[in-house]
């Protein structure tokens, strides 16, 4: 085996739930210095993200929540469903880049080069 995976990008914060949420482009581009400070991602084989297919979300969600989902952010909605989820423009192809980011370290695994 090649070693370990690591999914990582700036894609990821994009995901601009603005505020004072945990989940903002702060925690992911500190994330990333973190990692990269720590020598990390040196260690490990970096993965690109690409977006998944949708069938590949729908294998867990309804397609009626993936296209409500869709369409919220298209819309500039803040948030979906409740204020506890907030969303941005992006933040729906920025989850499948999330989602297209695991499969693609899956199939690594799953090959061997991982």
């Amino acid at each position: 085996m090649a070693g370990t995976g690591l999914v990582l990008d700036e894609v990821f914060a994009r995901h601009d739930t603005g505020g004072a949420h945990p989940e903002s482009p702060a925690r992911i581009e500190r994330l990333i210095l973190s990692l990269q400070e720590s020598g990390l991602c040196e260690r490990c084989v970096l993965v690109p993200p690409a977006a998944a297919e949708l069938a590949w979300v729908l294998r867990n969600h309804a397609a009626d929540y993936c296209e409500r989902v869709k369409l919220s952010c298209e819309a500039g909605l803040p948030f979906l469903d409740s204020a506890d989820t907030p969303i941005c423009r992006v933040s729906y192809e920025v989850a499948l880049q999330a989602v297209g980011g695991m499969l693609a370290v899956v199939d690594k695994v799953m090959s061997g080069e991982l």
